[in-house]
């Protein structure tokens, strides 16, 4: 129509795999850089209709003051198997669970990528899409949370937090449930008893 004019602006929104780092097989951080190295990054952006862009460094292109940020994983899959090799899995032979919200296409489509992309490291993948309430209640705890600190966008290993903020569904929870408690008891610092006070 005259007069008109769509406009497309990058957005703050960011997408990675999240992996849980706290329990094997994925606390072993040659097996973690092997699967970011064996990801097929450009089929991300198909899924997307080439409306996204790969990340360069853990903050949106939208920030402020973004800087890129070196080493981001791209597929090798060379680099993939020297990393497999180096791990507690060195011929693979493993099953991993990708566990989606059910009935978000661009997750599911992510995994079925996962799984061609992992097939010539010989790692499976089982795929259980969840409901957001069920996916929530698996990340109350570390040893069921899909996702504990680690995900193909930063694929680094570099600890359980990252910049000492909690990332986990169930590690988050906590911290809110203490402050809350916290809050509720006074113990806020600069805070005289409870709130309403």
């Amino acid at each position: 129509m005259p007069g008109i004019v769509v406009e497309n602006h990058p957005g703050m929104t960011t997408f990675g795999i999240k992996f849980n780092v706290q329990k094997p097989p994925m606390e072993d951080v040659n097996l973690r850089k092997a699967v970011a190295h064996a990801f097929d990054y450009e089929a991300f952006l198909k899924i997307y209709n080439g409306n996204a862009k790969l990340q360069t460094s853990p903050f949106p292109f939208a920030i402020k003051g973004h800087i890129d940020v070196p080493g981001f994983p791209r597929q090798d899959l060379d680099k993939a198997r020297e990393y497999l090799a180096k791990s507690k899995h060195p011929d693979g032979g493993i099953e991993l669970e990708y566990v989606y919200v059910q009935g978000l296409e661009e997750e599911r489509k992510m995994g079925l990528v996962l799984i061609d992309n992992l097939k010539p490291l010989n790692i499976s993948i089982n795929m259980v899409p969840l409901t957001w309430p069920n996916m929530t209640a698996r990340g109350a705890k570390v040893e069921s949370s899909p996702r504990h600190d680690g995900d193909l966008r930063h694929a680094r290993g570099d600890g359980s937090r990252r910049g000492g903020l909690p990332v986990s569904q169930g590690e988050l929870g906590q911290v809110l449930r203490d402050q809350l408690l916290q809050q509720r008891r006074g113990l806020v610092p600069g805070r005289e008893g409870p709130p309403g006070r």
